[in-house]
């Protein structure tokens, strides 16, 4: 069944494949989780001080960002935020929660949209 929506919200409670298509030009055709993973979703840790783990860590060389409580990390791979977990504990930080956000298809389909255009994603 092809169904043509703008409604992404609806989309993600009903579809398991999925199509993006900008202008004409296909530029995403598969499974959601794959168009999930294709978005690199953030990572987020939660520790006791946030800003003087975010300086802990970047004299590891991670590159993060604070958002209020939580470190953001710009490297997602396994590997590295399972170091960056193992340093903060490392360095006597408690490490309340470590989570991966789960990006809503509409900001999905900005990244996309606007990366295959050259256009900021807003």
């Amino acid at each position: 069944m092809f169904i043509s929506i703008h409604l992404l919200a609806e989309v993600d409670q009903v579809a398991t494949r999925v199509g993006v298509l900008d202008k004409g030009r296909l530029l995403f055709q598969g499974p959601i989780e794959r168009m999930r993973e294709l978005a690199r979703p953030s990572v987020r840790v939660k520790t006791g001080d946030a800003e003087r783990a975010r300086r802990a860590l970047l004299s590891y060389g991670f590159s993060l960002e604070r958002d209020g409580e939580w470190l953001v990390l710009e490297d997602r791979t396994d590997a590295r935020v399972a170091e960056a977990v193992a340093r903060l504990v490392q360095d006597g930080f408690p490490v309340y929660r470590v989570e991966e956000e789960k990006l809503p298809l509409e900001r999905i389909f900005l990244q996309m949209t606007s990366q295959a255009t050259g256009r900021k994603a807003g």
